[in-house]
């Protein structure tokens, strides 16, 4: 179904179908538990200190329900952290996972966000390993030097449920591996080229909540090995001279897409906008945003989003 930006008369962009639906990247759901077994340079958790605390599972299903009577659809629904979202425990994950079969219509896809940890615990992929994208974040396509850099101990590549999975690879762009990016997409689509959905090029987040606060030592080797979203441009332009541009940037999100050869598609999130603007959380029982601020969905009863779609012009439409 096709779909257009608009801006509201407060302002800000959604995106909107044409049956007037807001259609948002991704319902996120994220833990309190900060438990991981690897342990990254850029740690995002470690960056955000969002408070713990008891993470209100009974409350999802009531608030998945306020996005459906608000007129929202995602794009996918996302598993995420604190930490590694496959060590909660194993019944907590069953529960999460019959509340979202209830609401299939308000999801195009779901993924599952992961260390790789998953890919060796049997019984909870076959949980969530049939229907989910399993989304990772790597430094390096050498799994040795990804695995020293982010210090994990087993190759999760190697384990017999990844051969069975569907995998979106972040890979960060950094200072150390920029000159070999377009070598590197290659070699990612021809080793995995068969569980590979997607690859998105990651700028690292130096600070969730407000980017002027560097005081963390993760945010630190963000800023001093990572490239930056003043960077993008350049990213940008190496990209247009090799491949298929396919989705131009929007201020909604956030991000500019191409085609590679062989059909995969390559996401870049430019870091323009602030953080998380087309998510929803949920965190703790509650709908916020990546500031923690509660989401406030509910349109004035006079927006029709319909019109607004129909008076969009034609470079409106987005593909998302």
């Amino acid at each position: 179904m096709e779909k257009r930006l608009v801006q509201l008369p407060d302002g800000q962009y959604v995106v909107v179908d044409a049956l007037g639906h807001r259609i948002y990247k991704t319902f996120m759901v994220v833990g309190s538990r900060y438990t991981c077994d690897k342990n990254c340079p850029y740690c995002t958790a470690k960056i955000t200190l969002w408070p713990g605390g008891n993470n209100h599972w009974e409350q999802m299903a009531s608030q998945i329900e306020r996005c459906e009577r608000a007129g929202i659809r995602f794009e996918y629904l996302t598993m995420s952290g604190n930490g590694e979202p496959s060590k909660n425990p194993i019944g907590e994950l069953r529960e999460l996972r019959d509340v979202f079969d209830r609401f299939p219509h308000l999801f195009e896809y779901r993924r599952f966000q992961t260390s790789g940890n998953i890919f060796w615990n049997p019984e909870i992929f076959a949980l969530f390993g049939h229907d989910h994208v399993f989304e990772i974040t790597r430094v390096s396509l050498d799994s040795a030097e990804d695995m020293q850099g982010l210090c994990y101990n087993r190759d999760y590549t190697q384990a017999p449920a990844f051969q069975e999975a569907r995998v979106v690879f972040n890979h960060c762009l950094l200072k150390a591996n920029y000159h070999r990016l377009l070598e590197d997409i290659d070699a990612y689509i021809q080793r995995y080229g068969r569980v590979l959905h997607s690859l998105n090029l990651k700028i690292l987040n130096t600070n969730t909540f407000d980017e002027t606060q560097l005081s963390s030592r993760y945010s630190q080797w963000i800023l001093d090995t990572g490239l930056g979203k003043g960077d993008v441009d350049m990213v940008v332009a190496v990209m247009n001279n090799h491949f298929e541009r396919v989705n131009d940037y929007n201020p909604f999100f956030d991000r500019f897409e191409w085609r590679h050869p062989s059909g995969m598609l390559i996401t870049l999130y430019a870091r323009r906008t602030p953080y998380g603007l087309p998510n929803i959380v949920f965190y703790r029982g509650a709908l916020v945003d990546y500031s923690l601020h509660p989401q406030h969905i509910e349109l004035p009863e006079d927006v029709d989003l319909k019109a607004l779609f129909n008076a969009a012009p034609e470079v409106a439409r987005v593909r998302t």
